[in-house]
């Protein structure tokens, strides 16, 4: 079988002809035992001979010579193996001929000499198919992530743009002069010198990396990032930058954003690295603890905690470091005029990246309230426990909240399972009696009762107060 023809490789057939005195030459390709002609001189003919020599010449790893194949037609064979750079058969570059003969040592070096050759031809063509694959990949991951490519020949000032950066620039090919001098006219005023230095650098050698401004023709102002690089020919002569541009709008109006929150945020947010230091505190760390950004970063956080607390907060930083996904914990921190304040943290680790970010909420004042209110209400328990009269409290859906000791003598019922139950469903024969009624009206009116019952089941007599409040009913 004879497949396209190869221009290339059908001068070499016919040079080794040429050069080797045979009438025929032939570039094989082999697939297992099956072998295509890739290219023939002196053939005529789509078919291979089926001849043994050819199946031989793949396998071996040298020339083969038959000086007499005793063949009817074709009396004199030699070839030489094609293998690949990794030592796989691909093939062979063979000579054949009428008459019986041998070849000259230089015959010889010629043909293994060409053989080279054949495979050096075929190492190029791959690599540069191997290319053109890997670029197209390229150019297929720039217009996904919205990367353009520009070039600036040096000589002739010509700026090339892909497609992507007429988009990002809001421009027709139409619009475009292509040349530096309309890139700098879309350059944003405040960036320009910037941008122009960036240009000047890269002209030194200088790798090209910079975020700036340019102004779409629609006039909007977007952010973009640009790299490139001087390139030179093969005398070391610079003859153009080449680079990409790409749209970083969104990224950059997101980090302001962010900025502009960490910023002015209440609440304390750092980075940290894993080692224990700070590496970035917003302005709410002076704020709250007096220290100075300066005086943060210059310590170990844990020398900032009280003494009391360095223990558990050490446990906590070992657990982040090891890669413990987030954690919530309280910790009191001293303050520069030596008082302390306590943070309420919620945290996140990245080991990768040998960081930990946190934020942490300074709940002093809020934990002082809530202990202020639990002494309040310890107070209150006992003063209620110590009171000679019963005391039962109710929320608004009649459900017990708190009973002293004399109401548990009183109702001759254990407090525990009065608490938190409607206290119709523990008395129903109250249900409609003047008790039910007077309490209804005090908790409706907002207005406190007071009045005498007697209550058959106990066969007693009550005096009974009722007050109600936002809670319920005491």
């Amino acid at each position: 079988m004879h497949t396209n023809p190869e221009p290339d490789l059908d001068e070499v057939t016919a040079l080794a002809a040429e050069l080797c005195a045979a009438p025929i030459c032939l570039i094989t390709f082999a697939d297992n035992d099956l072998a295509r002609i890739q290219s023939e001189f002196g053939w005529g003919s789509s078919n291979l001979p089926d001849r043994p020599w050819f199946i031989e010449t793949n396998r071996s790893d040298e020339l083969v010579e038959i000086a007499d194949t005793g063949d009817e037609k074709y009396r004199f064979y030699a070839g030489v193996p094609l293998r690949t750079p990794l030592g796989e058969p691909l093939g062979s570059i063979c000579l054949l001929g009428y008459e019986p003969r041998s070849l000259t040592s230089l015959e010889r070096r010629t043909l293994t000499m060409l053989a080279h050759q054949v495979m050096a031809q075929l190492n190029y063509r791959y690599t540069v198919d191997l290319l053109k694959a890997r670029n197209a990949d390229l150019d297929e991951t720039a217009r996904i992530a919205r990367v353009g490519k520009w070039v600036c020949d040096l000589e002739t000032d010509e700026l090339i743009w892909s497609d992507i950066v007429f988009e990002i620039f809001g421009v027709s090919r139409e619009q475009f002069s292509g040349d530096m001098g309309s890139f700098l006219g879309a350059v944003h005023p405040s960036d320009l010198a910037a941008v122009t230095a960036a240009q000047q650098h890269a002209l030194l050698g200088k790798p090209l990396d910079i975020e700036h401004r340019v102004y779409r023709a629609d006039g909007a102002v977007r952010w973009v990032h640009e790299r490139g690089e001087l390139v030179h020919n093969s005398d070391g002569k610079p003859i153009y930058i080449a680079g990409t541009v790409q749209d970083i709008t969104e990224r950059k109006t997101l980090t302001r954003d962010l900025e502009t929150l960490f910023e002015i945020s209440k609440d304390l947010i750092c980075i940290a690295s894993t080692d224990g230091f700070f590496e970035r505190v917003n302005p709410a760390f002076e704020r709250s603890l007096g220290w100075s950004r300066e005086q943060l970063l210059a310590k170990p956080i844990i020398e900032f905690s009280v003494q009391e607390d360095r223990e558990e907060m050490a446990k906590d930083l070992e657990r982040l470091a090891k890669g413990e996904p987030s954690l919530n914990f309280l910790s009191r921190f001293t303050t520069r005029e030596g008082g302390v304040r306590t943070l309420d943290w919620t945290s996140i680790s990245i080991p990768e990246e040998h960081a930990i970010y946190a934020i942490g909420r300074d709940v002093t004042e809020e934990r002082t309230l809530q202990q202020e209110i639990e002494r309040s209400e310890k107070v209150l328990c006992e003063t209620l426990e110590s009171m000679t009269d019963a005391f039962i409290a109710l929320d608004r859906d009649w459900r017990v909240t708190f009973v002293n000791r004399h109401a548990e003598l009183l109702l001759h019922h254990d407090r525990n399972a009065l608490l938190q139950k409607c206290i119709w469903d523990i008395f129903p024969e109250a249900v409609g009696t003047a008790l039910h009624q007077e309490f209804r009206r005090a908790l409706e009116l907002e207005q406190p009762v007071n009045f005498e019952e007697y209550f058959a089941p106990r066969e007693k007599w009550f005096e009974l107060r009722a007050f109600p409040s936002r809670q319920g009913l005491g």
